[in-house]
């Protein structure tokens, strides 16, 4: 959390949010640049954050299948979320800065999930296959 509160010092329009694994407490003070929500739930958490750092963590699934950026510290593959086009993964927390400055959403496309759209247009075009005829279809 040193690295990310100085990266957020030297880059003012970024902030981070920490979340702990619920087995490791926070013993200290929230620095500088730092929101907590060790309280929230952890989906509130994923709804907050616009990129997402982490060691392993099967949140990191949750977080891809949400359209957000995820960067893994050293992960080696383990999950394969860098290898399915869902994460990058940096080897050293010095390697951070890059990859958060050009973080970019994962590709689900390798997981034959479909492209993200609206619920709007799901609806309609459920309604229109199964009320219309197929000619005006």
């Amino acid at each position: 959390s040193n690295y990310l509160n100085t990266f957020c010092s030297n880059h003012p329009n970024y902030s981070y949010l920490l979340r702990p694994h619920p087995n490791h407490r926070r013993t200290s003070e929230p620095l500088d640049n730092e929101l907590s929500c060790t309280d929230m739930p952890i989906e509130t958490c994923l709804h907050m954050g616009d990129v997402f750092i982490m060691e392993t963590s099967t949140v990191g699934i949750q977080v891809a299948l949400l359209n957000k950026p995820v960067i893994t510290l050293n992960a080696d593959n383990y999950p394969p979320y860098e290898q399915l086009g869902l994460a990058v993964d940096v080897s050293s927390i010095p390697d951070l800065s890059g990859a958060i400055l050009a973080a970019k959403k994962p590709d689900l496309s390798k997981l034959g999930y479909p492209q993200l759209g609206t619920a709007t247009d799901s609806v309609t075009e459920i309604i229109l296959r199964k009320c219309l005829p197929k000619e005006l279809v």
